[in-house]
């Protein structure tokens, strides 16, 4: 039983750490959501200003421990492909959220949360498989980050007549 549990772990890993870190996402676009609105944003741009915070919270936590980049430096490269990535991810979000808006009506405070939770549902599969397969999939290194190995040491040459044995 405990090895059917550490395959399984060992197999859904990623996905279970992606989802770990889009239940955070999620905690912090809700609730700076919320501070947005109060802070008078409305629900759209308050909402794109909760969702970019989110991204840069998920990326941190998503290239250094879903996808273990955490010793190789971020570039800017990096985070442009991750903020794209998670832009199509969040279009199909955002769509959600508004639909969902449209359909729950007059649904009180939760309102905004439902949106959010149904957009961030939508669009987890999309950003899961964007991040894995294009933002953070192993690269062959840049040719000017090739390492070289240092040629081994020459041996002195062998004097006429002696033979060089090898071991």
């Amino acid at each position: 039983m405990a090895h059917l549990f550490r395959t399984t772990l060992s197999r859904f890993r990623q996905p279970i750490l992606f989802a770990l870190s889009g239940g955070l996402g999620f905690a912090v676009d809700a609730g700076l959501l919320y501070v947005f609105l109060h802070l008078g944003l409305g629900y759209g741009a308050g909402r794109l200003a909760s969702f970019l915070c989110a991204v840069v919270v998920t990326w941190q936590i998503n290239r250094r421990h879903t996808f273990a980049l955490r010793h190789v430096p971020p570039t800017w490269g990096e985070w442009w492909r991750y903020l794209s990535a998670m832009a199509v991810g969040g279009v199909v979000n955002l769509a959600t959220y508004m639909l969902a808006l449209h359909a729950l009506g007059a649904a009180g405070a939760l309102k905004p949360l439902l949106g959010v939770a149904a957009g961030s549902l939508a669009g987890m599969a999309v950003n899961f498989i964007s991040a894995k397969r294009w933002v953070f999939r192993r690269r062959d290194p840049v040719p000017d980050q090739v390492s070289v190995e240092t040629p081994a040491p020459i041996s002195p040459p062998a004097r006429s007549g002696q033979v060089r044995r090898t071991r």
